[in-house]
């Protein structure tokens, strides 16, 4: 009897370590899960941050175009000549149409 008893305790024993040896194979399989979703995280955030990077740079690059550009085109004279030619023309044609009031835009679209 005495043995029936041992054999089941030592059972039960071996059952519990087992028990307990799963829990912490599964509780570190969670955690390398955990530290690789972070890590995978982490390298987004840096790829977003060096492409936000760049993109701030090209915009700054164009600005600078365009704003030397710009000041180049108001400087020269044959600017200065077609905009008195347009304020004349405006000032003669008073009864413009809808269509002609309406100005023509230039839009600048960023892809990012």
């Amino acid at each position: 009897m005495n043995d029936y008893i041992f054999l089941i305790t030592l059972v039960l024993v071996f059952c519990s370590l087992t028990i307990v040896t799963c829990v912490l194979l599964y509780c570190r399989k969670i955690e390398q899960k955990c530290n690789y979703y972070i890590a995978k995280s982490i390298r987004e955030q840096d790829g977003l941050a060096k492409q936000l990077e760049r993109t701030r740079i090209e915009k700054e690059m164009i600005e600078k175009v365009v704003k030397t550009d710009l000041s180049e085109v108001v400087k020269s004279p044959e600017f200065s000549e077609a905009v008195k030619t347009s304020i004349t023309e405006k000032k003669a044609d008073n009864n413009m149409t809808d269509a002609k009031k309406k100005a023509s835009r230039i839009e600048i679209t960023y892809y990012i």
